[in-house]
């Protein structure tokens, strides 16, 4: 069975036609439990072989359910591209594999800025942060003289940021771009590509003649999906007009002595703007995603970066102020009853903290509190040091996740005023990823 499975695996592949996908199918059973699998299978009428016994095992026979109900039905073939598309579509209409999906784009825009910057300013390109110049609304602003001044508009989008009515008005502010630089370039993740649609982001791309890099956080990868022209509406007083208002300084410039970007970018690869050789999804046979893992493992783990600065961090009732979820690092007595004043005080702190509309931080008994604010619950995040820019536009991401994630729950302690429903175990392994504490 498991020679037959490979087999199916092999022709995913080649039906794809690709040489890369952006979401590994793999990392995500990998990180569900058996009863979610069960559930997930039973839910969808799949009969699973008894005798499979991993996560990969499963997610091979489930390549061979949804191989079959492809090849045998033209709708499907009408539908899908192929039958890994297929496949990948089907698994993320479930909840829990869909949540999974994050893993994939838990990074900042601010921060995905760095990372472009970092890329660019290895090419020799100086990259200016131009999130602050309300005309245009462009993120980054780019330009290198060779030996003419060549510039470039950029629009940085992460997944979560590309609701539908976000994605048009990206493709809007790249229009009106077109009079103030030589080229045009977008930037999004993993899950920017899956929310958008593979297809449809390569031929807007392409009608805007317009530079599209997927930045990969999870195997610290840039690709380059879509290769621009030059605008034709290229208006060189316009250009000198807008840098004008841009930061004196650029974010990033290039060095003469080493490489700035620890992301790597295959130039001259086959995947370096050829759009054939990208599907959404990748598949492994259980031999080379094991590989992979190994590879993984003999890499230097990093040292999450806001560990040093990180005390405590509290979920809290909108309604009745209650904290329902506390993290904290390690335990002391002292700092616990600073806690529980601060809660006691919050309300008084409200104006402060910006309402319920803006993030603000203050300065509680020698710690720094960054409030983030959402529908239902709000969040105070003690720290040692400010925070820094990155860390605020994670907090906010994070507080949007835990309002969808625990939405139901959070009604329920309204009723019951039981916090024991909410795994706190599970809530410090997501705070630690998404705020790197």
């Amino acid at each position: 069975m498991s020679q037959k499975l490979d087999d199916i695996v092999d022709i995913l592949k080649k039906k794809s036609k690709a040489e890369y996908g952006f979401i590994c199918l793999n990392k995500v059973m990998s990180e569900r439990s058996k009863e979610e699998l069960q559930n997930f299978s039973e839910s969808n009428n799949i009969k699973i072989d008894t005798q499979i016994f991993t996560k990969t095992g499963y997610l091979l026979n489930l390549a061979s359910h949804y191989y079959n109900q492809y090849k045998d039905d033209p709708d499907l073939n009408e539908q899908y591209e192929h039958p890994l598309q297929y496949m990948g579509e089907m698994i993320f209409k479930d909840k829990n594999f869909h949540n999974k999906l994050y893993d994939f784009d838990i990074i900042s825009r601010y921060e995905l800025m760095g990372i472009f910057g970092d890329f660019c300013a290895d090419l020799g390109i100086s990259a200016f942060d131009a999130s602050g110049v309300e005309e245009y609304q462009l993120d980054q602003y780019l330009t290198r003289k060779t030996p003419i001044l060549r510039t470039e508009a950029v629009v940085v989008r992460s997944g979560v940021d590309l609701l539908e009515d976000e994605y048009e008005e990206c493709l809007s502010i790249l229009e009106k771009a077109k009079t103030i630089s030589s080229w045009l370039v977008f930037v999004t993740t993993p899950y920017g590509v899956y929310r958008i649609g593979l297809n449809r982001l390569v031929n807007d791309m392409e009608e805007l003649n317009a530079w599209t890099y997927v930045v990969d956080p999870v195997t610290k990868t840039i690709y380059g999906i879509t290769k621009g022209k030059k605008n034709k509406e290229y208006d060189e007083d316009l250009r000198d007009v807008y840098m004008q208002k841009l930061p004196q300084n650029s974010m990033r410039s290039p060095s003469q002595v080493v490489k700035i970007s620890n992301y790597k970018f295959e130039e001259g690869d086959t995947l370096s703007y050829k759009t054939s050789d990208f599907s959404t999804y990748q598949i492994y046979c259980e031999e080379d995603f094991k590989n992979l893992l190994v590879q993984s493992a003999q890499k230097e783990p990093e040292v999450p970066k806001y560990r040093e600065i990180f005390s405590n961090l509290i979920v809290i009732d909108m309604v009745s102020g209650i904290a329902i979820i506390k993290y904290s690092k390690g335990t002391d007595a002292a700092k616990e009853d600073l806690i529980s004043s601060f809660l006691t005080a919050m309300d008084s702190f409200v104006s402060e903290l910006g309402g319920t509309d803006t993030l603000q931080e203050i300065n509680y008994q020698g710690f720094y509190i960054q409030a983030a604010y959402a529908n239902l619950i709000k969040i105070a995040l003690f720290l040692s040091k400010p925070s820094d820019r990155i860390l605020r536009e994670r907090l906010e991401f994070f507080i949007n996740y835990l309002e969808r994630k625990y939405f139901e729950k959070i009604r329920k302690f309204r009723n019951t005023g039981q916090v024991s429903m909410f795994d706190m175990g599970e809530f410090a392994k997501e705070a630690e990823r998404f705020l790197e504490i």
